[in-house]
């Protein structure tokens, strides 16, 4: 019944039957079946692949039981959980972006697709990719990918040479209905301030000013403040020196305005493997001090609808309430918003939770080796849900994966919460 979809992350779905199958619908899910979700009727018989990218969610299913099924999404494929993957691909030395994603992401029927949302995105790496050596980094491509769009410096781009600024710097990826994978800047990437997650009631009314129209979203909002992610001191490591036995770093520091329990300021310290180039460190321990400067805001928001096809994980979106000093941005733009000028917080979506419900259908895909892709429609006997949809948010680019094993330290845009902790992730 409910599907949750999280950045860079591996979100779970789960889907409970009305009454026990018939034998002919039961015998058509087998291991290694994928569900589709259309947020409008289809029926099976008009179905082929070609229709697979406008689902409005594809998973893989792990599970499959007498009262129902579940799974993870489809970047299950690319690194599960619990750390288990398909290997990584070859690419060590500088080549093109597209070149690199391509190499590593072909595996378990994953294409890759450079941003879909977008222009074509072919640029080339601006510096040498990391990990540091001898941090016993191996992981599945799922988790190499991430760590190498962390850690990037930035890229050239076809016509348009140089570095992006901040936040644009930052790159992530994104695996879709289809099993394409898309990877790129972020403003490739997502959608960035179209919508507006509010507690006024009044759902779909435009509002903006005189360059940009949004779409306001009605919710509950529960705001948390956490200084939880706070630092004062970063160094970022790097590769060591065979000949000298000298491990490069770079250092920095942050005044905190937050006083430990002495009354003395607080003292915390992190260290980053900041990619293994020399060249990158000074970026790399400025992002994680940026980071670590203010206090973390993040927004559990219940929706009014089931399924709030407007808003998806990695979109910077709009967040307001009058009641919620933390929901103001001083240095925002101004916008009219029923009749009163507000500065709304500007927030990353990390995850979103739907339900699946009256009116949606529901297929199981199987295997193109079984049955040649054979799809059966399951709708009547899923297990519908009203309940709102809920998102959670959170004011800086940060996807929410665990920490790594202590002994790799922490890597940039690294947060624990909630969602990490139901995740238990663990990237080996």
């Amino acid at each position: 019944m409910a599907i949750t979809e999280i950045l860079q992350g591996c979100g779970s779905w789960d889907i409970q039957w009305k009454s026990i199958l018939p034998k002919s619908v039961r015998d058509s899910i087998v291991d290694g079946s994928t569900i589709l979700v259309f947020d409008t009727p289809i029926t099976a018989d008009r179905m082929d692949d070609d229709l697979r990218p406008s689902a409005s969610f594809e998973g893989v299913m792990t599970k499959h039981s007498t009262s129902g099924i579940s799974g993870y999404e489809l970047s299950w494929l690319m690194g599960q959980p619990s750390g288990v993957g398909p290997g990584t691909g070859t690419s060590t030395a500088i080549a093109t972006f597209a070149d690199y994603i391509e190499d590593l992401a072909v595996l378990n029927g994953v294409t890759f697709e450079t941003p879909r949302v977008r222009s074509v995105y072919n640029g080339t790496w601006d510096a040498t990719y990391g990990p540091a050596e001898g941090t016993g980094f191996v992981a599945a491509p799922e988790a190499e990918l991430r760590f190498r769009l962390d850690t990037i410096v930035g890229v050239c781009s076809e016509t348009n040479p140089g570095v992006y600024a901040a936040p644009l710097n930052k790159f992530s990826w994104d695996l879709a209905p289809g099993m394409v994978l898309s990877a790129g800047p972020l403003l490739h990437m997502y959608r960035w301030s179209q919508v507006i997650i509010s507690d006024v009631p009044q759902r779909g009314i435009r509002v903006g000013n005189d360059t940009r129209k949004v779409f306001n979203v009605p919710a509950k909002l529960e705001v948390t403040r956490s200084i939880e992610n706070l630092v004062n001191t970063v160094t970022a490591y790097g590769n060591r020196d065979a000949d000298t036995g000298v491990t490069p770093t770079e250092s920095g520091t942050n005044s905190l305005a937050v006083k430990a329990p002495d009354g003395d300021t607080l003292v915390m310290r992190r260290s980053i493997d900041g990619g293994g180039n020399q060249s990158e460190l000074e970026r790399v321990a400025s992002d994680a001090l940026a980071e670590g400067a203010t206090p973390e805001v993040t927004v559990a928001a219940k929706l009014s609808d089931p399924w709030q096809k407007e808003i998806g994980p990695g979109d910077y979106i709009y967040v307001w309430s009058a009641y919620e000093p933390d929901l103001y941005d001083e240095d925002a733009d101004s916008l009219d918003f029923f009749g009163r000028k507000i500065k709304p917080k500007s927030m990353w979506v990390n995850s979103v939770t739907r339900n699946i419900s009256e009116g949606m259908t529901v297929l199981i895909r199987r295997p193109i080796s079984v049955g040649n892709g054979i799809y059966t429609d399951v709708t009547e006997y899923v297990v519908t849900s009203e309940s709102p949809a809920t998102v959670e948010l959170t004011d800086r680019f940060a996807p929410p994966y665990l920490k790594d094993n202590p002994g790799n330290g922490d890597r940039i845009g690294v947060r624990g919460g909630e969602i990490a902790k139901r995740l238990n992730r663990s990237d080996n």
